[in-house]
């Protein structure tokens, strides 16, 4: 295995245990991780999280812990306590590695040994602590704080079993910490942390049309906290689920959230009828709805402003983007934004960055300036008015903007529409020669209006309609020898002190970790990901033989990272037959690199990933690789149907999902373990679901590889069924390895069958103790139907609602010999779609394709009729949808004529 898969493998390697006590209030956790030297990777790294968010960081390379800017202690040595721990625990690791090595036989290849230790808080005001050890990617030994010992998890950890059982006073320290100090740290954290922890930020959006070949119009949310968002498209008041790609939710720079949603539709549709974009976020009083307007082309509708702004603050469509084409070493800027009212949109807006970085931002719906980063809070010290002051002075320009916009729609003969005014404004700072240079510019509907050249003092104007604000301006001169001193001097003195303020995160320099793969197997395209570095600029080219390739590559923007680090994609298209007779590289170039780094891309046996370096970031999402066998139940209660979906064609994520029994209401949890990391598929995932709905999810997934030997699963299902009709409960426990039934428990006569000879081992073991069989038997029967009836309770509304489908028949293209029926936006899951012809039932070529999920929570299914043309214009074929919560079925005909189904709804 190469050392990119053991560190894969191993960064969140642990096994998750559904705790069934109560829901976790918050939590504090470590994870300290040792890796074996000579990969180009912290050979030691800790990360500290309090409610899933990173707050500080530590690795052997820094030798100091890294911590979040909005993360406070009140006790000032707990930082330095903090870091000498980290310290010592990097020792001992160290150790620790070559030890394991030792012991399970390993004399090659990269190896981790891991430590995860934390504390949760409940909601009911329990407590709860756990320290546990991990060996590439396996569960090792964990410490039992009840009894005070520690379980070994294989025959390898004995040894280190025993040795910690004979340590009783370092044990009991280990449950004080982490049922005492631990749990008020967590209080602190929290208490500290709350206004980041527990905010609400609202999202701000636009609709715009994207410029691509194909007719699209993109719904874009941004700004918002926490994550979960629901971005959904309506035509005339109904939900639209059809040819709409929903994006991964990426984080923004600040901490905040974004996502964007894109809705292919012809532009005589959008004239016809009238097309929403709805957002709905726990920040918002009612959902936030987004027309897209008609005629004259789609014109962006904007509301509120793209908080996380990396250059520049897009507001139109087609926006020109101003650049700066030289390097700067420190830079301050401004954007202002006026736009027409009536739009839900605030009129003014300012957004203040240095270095790139947002600090500042104000709105005429808030009407003051606020800070958008911690270290800008420093100039109350040294400047107690300058909150009030700039916020005076904002507001105060923000009616001469209003009148600028009035203006300027005159002057270009517009009386209606969307119309954006925009200045920016600010200097830059070379550290190198000590030269400055500042710059004005004014933009309208996104292209370039007048601009000051500061060196002659004089206006620019790109357009006759600038003229008369040109002339106007020249003529005194006095704009120019105001702005061209605040530019060279003002502005100046303040990036110095803004810098001064945000030393150790603006001048800092972290590397990029980065990574080769193929976004599918069979896919000509190859990505070069880079990520996790700072500051932003950073250069990504191919080589071909060692020379450098300008031709069919795409070169992505950058993107923020939740860390304020980056991250950023180039994308070669190579045919495979080419990176088999050339040697293609990936070169990236940083300021933190001492040399370029080179990545190459191997030749036979289709690309694998190369990564170098590790991206630690969890997705709260359930994703199993797309094509996985995935184990399915062979009982007699209906097939439970597991289903694979890729989200969107640049997602990391894919998702699993199962549907819930015939029964009343189903709690479940399903295991899955990879043997070998596999094109962006967590090795280890656990996923819980009530009735169907996910509740609860863990995954070991850090980034992603490429298939390159055969790839191995072994999933464990449990759970259990209530019928509320008569009162019987039944539950299950299986294990399935490569998609096919292994073992499972026969609840009723505590036994297990083995239904291959492969699993006989583990058949005879188990049932000559009974434990396994009874500690199973109790929780399935009792404790899990308990917590199926509290989960039914707390999510009544939701699992017990009965939403009708809506239903379309259309053909994939026009020339198919193929009808789909599609049914969409129902709930619960069970629907049946059969097919009649001329009133009798069709069973045979007849696809019925899996129920999939929908974003709000609800299900679509689809059902494929294979008909020849000239069967339709002779027979009456009608499609029949029955759901709960219909009181008669739903009927759809097939229409006849030369041409009975044009393409619709098509994905």
């Amino acid at each position: 295995m190469s050392w990119c898969g053991a560190v894969m493998k191993t960064l969140m390697f642990f096994t998750f245990s559904l705790h069934l006590s109560s829901a976790v209030t918050h939590s504090l956790q470590y994870i300290y991780t040792g890796v074996t030297p000579g990969v180009n990777f912290p050979e030691f790294t800790a990360v500290s999280q309090v409610d899933g968010q990173q707050i500080a960081y530590y690795d052997s390379k820094r030798r100091e812990v890294i911590k979040m800017e909005w993360i406070h202690a009140d006790d000032p040595d707990h930082w330095n306590r903090i870091t000498g721990i980290a310290q010592e625990h990097q020792e001992y690791f160290k150790v620790d590695v070559a030890t394991l090595r030792h012991r399970f036989n390993h004399t090659t290849g990269v190896h981790t040994w891991q430590l995860m230790f934390g504390c949760e808080i409940y909601d009911d005001g329990t407590v709860r602590g756990y320290k546990e050890y991990g060996y590439d990617g396996e569960d090792f030994v964990s410490f039992d704080l009840k009894t005070l010992t520690w379980t070994a998890a294989k025959q390898q950890a004995v040894i280190t079993k025993n040795k910690k059982d004979n340590e009783p006073g370092i044990n009991n320290l280990w449950m004080s910490f982490l049922e005492k100090e631990c749990i008020e740290w967590l209080k602190n954290y929290m208490f500290h942390g709350r206004e980041t922890l527990e905010r609400k930020d609202p999202p701000t959006a636009s609709v715009i049309q994207k410029h691509s070949p194909y007719p699209e119009v993109v719904c874009h949310a941004t700004g918002f906290f926490p994550k979960a968002v629901n971005v959904t498209w309506r035509k005339d008041g109904e939900d639209v689920n059809e040819d709409v790609e929903l994006r991964e939710t990426l984080p923004n720079q600040d901490g905040s959230f974004q996502k964007r949603s894109i809705l292919k539709v012809p532009a005589e549709e959008l004239q016809k009828h009238t097309y929403t974009c709805v957002i709905q976020h726990s920040s918002l009083k009612e959902e936030l709805v987004l027309e897209v307007p008609k005629g004259g082309g789609l014109m962006a509708i904007i509301v509120g402003v793209v908080v996380a702004l990396v250059v520049l603050v897009a507001v139109v469509a087609g926006i020109m983007v101003w650049k700066k084409k030289n390097s700067v070493t420190h830079s301050l800027q401004y954007f202002y934004t006026a736009v027409t009212p009536g739009i839900n949109f605030p009129e003014y807006t300012l957004v203040g960055q240095v270095d790139g970085q947002q600090f500042v931002y104000y709105d005429s719906n808030i009407t003051k300036m606020i800070p958008k980063t911690e270290w800008i809070k420093k100039v109350d010290a040294d400047v107690p008015e300058y909150w009030n002051r700039n916020t005076d002075y904002i507001q105060s320009s923000q009616g001469i903007f209003k009148v600028d916009v009035a203006t300027l729609m005159q002057r270009f003969n517009q009386t209606r529409g969307v119309h954006t005014v925009q200045v920016m404004v600010g200097c830059e700072l070379h550290d190198d020669d000590g030269t400055v240079r500042g710059y004005m510019q004014f933009g309208y509907d996104g292209e370039d209006f007048i601009s000051l050249d500061v060196k002659t003092k004089t206006w620019v104007a790109p357009t006759p309609q600038a003229l008369i604000t040109k002339n106007k301006w020249d003529s005194t001169g006095a704009e120019a020898d105001y702005w061209k001193n605040y530019l060279e001097k003002e502005c100046i003195e303040w990036v110095k002190k803004y810098v001064t303020y945000g030393k150790h995160t603006l001048e800092r320099k972290d590397p990029p970790t980065a990574s080769l793969f193929q976004e599918e197997a069979s896919s000509p395209e190859v990505v070069c990901h880079a990520t996790g570095f700072f500051p932003k600029e950073v250069m990504i080219s191919w080589m071909k033989d060692g020379e450098d390739v300008n031709e069919d590559v795409e070169l992505r923007e950058t993107l923020p990272n939740q860390d304020g680090s980056f991250q950023k994609r180039s994308i070669l298209k190579v045919p495979a037959e080419e990176l088999q007779k050339h040697t293609y590289t990936c070169v990236i170039q940083h300021s933190s690199l001492k040399e370029e780094l080179v990545l190459e891309v191997p030749k036979g046996g289709g690309l694998m990933a190369i990564i170098v370096g590790v991206v630690v970031a969890l997705v709260v999402l359930v994703a199993v690789v797309a094509g996985i066998m995935v184990w399915k139940k062979k009982n007699s209660v209906k097939q439970r149907d597991v289903v694979v979906q890729r989200s969107d064609e640049d997602s990391d994520v894919l998702h699993i999902f199962s549907s819930s029994f015939i029964s009343s209401h189903t709690l479940a949890a399903v295991f899955l373990h990879c043997s070998y990391t596999w094109n962006k598929f967590p090795e280890y995932t656990l996923v819980g679901q009530v009735d169907g709905q996910q509740f609860v999810y863990y995954d070991s997934n850090i980034t992603k590889m490429i298939q390159r030997q055969r790839v191995h699963t072994v999933q464990v299902m449990v759970g259990c069924e209530l019928h509320d009709d008569d009162g019987t409960v039944r539950g299950y426990m299986q294990f399935g390895y490569d998609g096919e039934d292994f073992i499972s428990l026969d609840v009723k006569t505590k036994t297990w069958v083995a239904p291959t000879p492969q699993a006989l081992i583990t058949k005879n073991k188990w049932d000559s103790t009974g434990a396994e069989a009874d500690y199973w038997k109790n929780y399935l029967e009792k404790e899990c139907i308990e917590w199926v009836k509290k989960y039914v309770t707390y999510g009544k509304h939701t699992l017990e609602r009965k939403d009708p489908p809506t239903a379309s028949l259309f053909q994939e293209e026009a020339s198919s010999p193929e009808v789909v029926c599609h049914a969409t936006g129902f709930f619960p899951k069970e629907v049946m779609i059969s097919w009649m012809k001329d009133g009798e039932d069709v069973n045979e070529d007849v696809e019925l394709r899996e129920t999939l999920p929908n974003q709000d929570g609800s299900f679509q299914k689809r059902s494929i009729l294979k008909v020849p043309a000239e069967e339709l214009q002779k027979h009456t074929y009608t499609c029949v949808i029955q759901h709960s919560s219909l009181k008669e079925e739903l009927v759809l005909e097939v229409p006849k004529g030369p041409d009975p189904l044009h393409i619709q709804n098509k994905e």
